[in-house]
């Protein structure tokens, strides 16, 4: 069930059902207040909402059932929460005329306590069910705060939008168009349309009423084409309807940015579909045959588009016919022979009669569209008089051959199909656009107090644009953005500026960032993040020139770590529009790298939020090498003490990736720097990194530059050898190369030279983790803790550079280790056989890996809670697996 949103219902296309909100009586509710009865929920017209209310502390999980006052198709659901009294979540349940029951899906609320309890949730639901009669709604429970201590809900209004099933309408109305045709049409039209989108069975009923006018007129070749027509529709119908489910299934799963995909493909669909459907069934009446001996012409075949559809033009469908083929001229040809010699042209009354009763009897809504006017082109002839119905000795000698050479056929028709290509795209583009912009909410008036706040941004930008920004519609905040965007790009690429930056630019500047800040980076819409991402580095470097470090640390210093924190999303688009836009904004702001590094840095109040500390520290190890650390001769520069602070305070992480990249930030620093970085590693830093820290010092000082780095290049940082588990295990926390297993000879040392699985940079620190399982061995023997802990560390080492077989052979080794000596429930062993686990799965042998993660999971839980971020990402894992099976 495609999940709610804010945004307004969309406007039905053209030809599509007209929807309507649904008459409906409550019919059962699990309990009522006595001021705010179950049918309040039903809101008309005009009238005040004064909503249902649960009873004070009555049990749940509580319900209401409404039922339609006829059996009708639902295609949305819109449900109003009240701002204190907020449900947990609503279970939708539709009944329908059949009797079965479907589960919809679930609706979730929010809290409502960012906003204060000021403002009502409307979740708005788009479904499609045929025949429905009751919709249920079931609440497992409230949210809980100190304007509910009745623990009540509360639904203001329940809409149910849709249009009385076909069944018990569509016979009637079809009826009352076409009254001789009976119920024949709706019969071939409900097994026409079952399997089709809504539109595209309304566009197959109209033609079908089209067939039957033909069928009653005995004119069967139009019967024919229009059946043709009909078959087109219903395979292009389907295509449809696979899209649209698609699309419901990516809005659940709120991939907006497919969502939005396929609702492009499908209107490009639409806009091509219909007209090629009737092109492809053209009516032999549309092309003029004349007797002739076996002369072979080309004529032009003009087709009718769909009722319904906007006429366009659209490229010539031609054929070729031999005028053997037709022993029968047109019957208007000595009407059309006269009309040419200038004479009157009499008519029989009674032909007038019967055009004029065929004419009565059409539809009159919609009215019959005129023909396509089709583009010539040189590549034809023109018409000749044969084309008017003329018979052929009347037709003068014209040259029947193409104006463009055979040697040039192939380039020609290349030519004229990109051209037509070309046409359709831009054609497409302009209709979503525009249908977007017809399905927003008219623009609020700007409040006296925005006014006067964003007083400079409006002289500066226009108020039309300004107004967009403070919109509720996300599509005009995007819109705004965008043209305050092009505004900016097009002050720093023209000379004179002064129209685009205001007559003040401190003050426009800082209004401009201010209001990105406090309104936009945090926004809920990633398109409007990312855009506004994208205006602050514009801006940043349009008023470049016309502000200080001063300025620019005062308007955007305490919202850059909205943005900061937003490299952590899961949205890698968003992800990926705001590490572009940071590095813009640290190469073209005034002061831009320290203002970043201070939201980068800022200290952890959190190492549970793994993927936030995980983006920060990515994008400081891009930046670090860049712009330097304690750099003198640059005015931007990082500061050695605090990234070094951030990066060794996220060791103590649980989590092995934020762990890992941190390793490589305090290598890239050692590249810089060297020995510098000593000064700050904390004294309580796990020997087994420090290690590691001293032999990556150690290399950078070798004067005989044993890594074959070229003089005065930067070096690349190593990457991450340093996975340990929690800060309160008891793992050594090194990270080793090799694969040996029990019984191989540990105390052999490894060669030194690069191995070939794993990167040079890598091989080096492979070759001292390698003497350090032999020196554990040596000290405590095979079958310990602390050899366990290396060993699987050394795998984890493997996994990171996708060499699973060695890794596998490595976390065996040590989870048997660490089951003999510590137990199978240990915390260490359970985290051992969470790795295993893993590294099955990334072997795709999920046969072995789901059993072992699925045991994990049940000691993890143990051992940690149910809440813990750990035990959630194994859920999250699982669940991943469940959904694609």
């Amino acid at each position: 069930m495609p999940l709610a949103h804010r945004a307004p219902a969309r406007a039905p296309a053209a030809g599509a059902p007209s929807d309507r909100a649904l008459e409906y009586t409550i019919v059962d509710r699990s309990s009522e207040d006595a001021n705010h009865r179950a049918e309040e929920l039903h809101v008309k017209h005009g009238e005040r909402a004064r909503g249902w209310y649960t009873e004070r502390n009555a049990g749940f999980p509580a319900y209401v059932t409404a039922r339609l006052r006829r059996a009708s198709d639902l295609r949305q659901l819109r449900l109003l929460s009240h701002e204190s009294k907020i449900a947990i979540a609503a279970h939708v349940h539709v009944t329908t005329k059949d009797g079965r029951v479907k589960k919809l899906g679930t609706l979730r609320f929010e809290s409502n306590a960012e906003c204060g309890y000021k403002a009502r949730e409307l979740k708005t639901v788009h479904v499609n069910v045929k025949e429905a009669t009751e919709v249920r709604l079931e609440f497992p429970g409230c949210h809980e705060n100190a304007r509910n201590d009745g623990r009540q809900i509360g639904l203001m209004a329940l809409t149910l939008i849709g249009e009385v099933s076909e069944r018990d309408s569509a016979s009637e109305a079809v009826t009352a168009r076409t009254p001789l045709l009976g119920h024949r049409v709706m019969s071939a039209a409900g097994d026409a349309t079952t399997e089709v989108d809504a539109l595209t069975a309304e566009k197959i009923r109209e033609v079908m009423v089209r067939k039957e006018h033909a069928v009653d007129a005995e004119d069967y070749d139009e019967a024919k084409r229009l059946r043709d027509v009909i078959a087109k529709l219903r395979e292009f119908g389907v295509k449809v309807k696979v899209l649209q489910e698609e699309k419901m299934r990516a809005v659940d799963a709120e991939d907006y940015d497919e969502a939005k995909r396929l609702k492009i493909e499908i209107d490009k669909m639409r806009s091509n579909g219909y007209d090629d459907a009737f092109t492809a069934a053209s009516s032999p009446r549309s092309s003029v045959r004349s007797p002739s001996s076996s002369a072979q012409v080309t004529e032009e075949v003009r087709v009718l588009p769909p009722l319904g559809s906007p006429v366009a033009a659209a490229p010539s469908a031609r054929a070729t016919f031999s005028f053997d083929d037709v022993p029968i001229r047109s019957k208007h040809a000595d009407a059309m022979r006269d009309l040419t010699g200038g004479k009157a042209v009499e008519h029989d009354e009674n032909d007038i009669e019967r055009s004029m009763s065929v004419a009565s009897s059409a539809p009159k809504d919609p009215p019959r569209p005129k023909p396509i006017e089709i583009t010539k082109s040189n590549t034809f002839r023109e018409d000749d008089v044969s084309a008017a119905g003329m018979s052929n000795d009347e037709v003068p000698a014209v040259a029947a051959g193409r104006r463009v050479p055979p040697e040039l056929e192939a380039e020609a028709a290349a030519f004229f199909e990109q051209e037509h290509e070309d046409k359709v795209v831009s054609a497409t583009k302009q209709s979503v656009k525009s249908s977007e912009e017809d399905d927003l909410p008219p623009l609020a008036p700007l409040s006296p107090s925005e006014q006067v706040n964003a007083a400079p941004i409006i002289e500066a930008f226009g108020e039309d644009v300004i107004v967009k920004l403070f919109s509720q519609a996300w599509l005009h905040r995007e819109t705004a953005l965008q043209a305050i965007n092009k505004r900016l790009i097009a002050a720093w690429e023209n000379a004179d500026s002064s129209a685009v930056v205001g007559a003040e630019p401190r003050e426009t500047f800082h209004t401009l960032c201010k209001t990105l800040g406090d309104r936009l980076f945090n926004d809920k819409v990633a398109n409007v993040t990312c855009a506004a991402a994208i205006t602050l580095a514009s801006a940043a470097k349009a008023y470049a020139e016309f502000v200080s470090a001063r300025d620019v640390r005062e308007a955007v210093g305490d919202s850059m770590s909205l943005l900061v924190d937003k490299l952590g999303d899961t949205n890698p688009r968003l992800r990926e529009s705001i590490r572009e836009a940071l590095h813009a904004f640290a190469s073209d702001a005034p002061g831009g790298v320290n203002i970043l590094a201070n939201a980068l840095c800022k200290p952890v109040q959190k190492l549970n939020l793994w993927r936030v500390l995980t983006g920060r520290l990515t994008l400081l190890l891009e930046l670090v090498p860049t712009y330097g650390l304690d750099a003198p001769e640059k005015e931007n520069s990082f500061a050695l003490e605090q990234v070094m602070k951030f990066a060794t305070k996220c060791f103590d992480s649980a989590n092995g990736e934020a762990r890992g990249v941190a390793m490589k930030v305090v290598l890239a620093c050692v590249d810089i720097v060297g020995s510098n970085v000593r000064t700050y590693l904390p004294r309580t830093l796990k020997s087994a990194i420090k290690d590691v820290i001293e032999a990556a010092i150690d290399e950078n000082e070798d004067p005989y530059d044993i890594r074959g780095r070229n003089s005065g290049a930067s070096k690349s940082p190593s990457k991450s050898m340093w996975t340990a588990s929690s800060p309160a295990s008891t793992r050594g926390g090194v990270v080793f190369s090799p694969s040996r297993g029990r019984g191989d000879d540990w105390n052999q040392p490894s060669p030194s030279v690069p191995r070939d699985d794993i990167s040079p940079e890598m091989s080096a620190s492979a070759t001292t983790l390698e003497r350090e399982i032999t020196r554990r061995i040596e000290a405590h023997g095979e079958d310990h803790p602390d050899v366990a802990a290396a060993m699987n560390d050394l795998a984890t080492l493997y996994s990171e550079n996708e060499n699973f077989e060695r890794a596998q052979a490595l976390f065996e080794r040590a989870l048997s280790i660490q089951e003999t000596t510590l137990g199978a429930e240990h915390p260490e062993t359970v985290q051992t056989l969470t790795d295993l686990a893993i590294c099955h799965l990334d072997r795709e042998d999920n046969n072995l890996g789901r059993p072992l993660l699925q045991r994990a999971l049940e000691l993890q839980t143990n051992i940690l809670g149910p809440d813990h971020p750990d035990v959630d990402a194994i859920r999250d894992v699982l669940a991943s697996l469940d959904a694609e099976l």
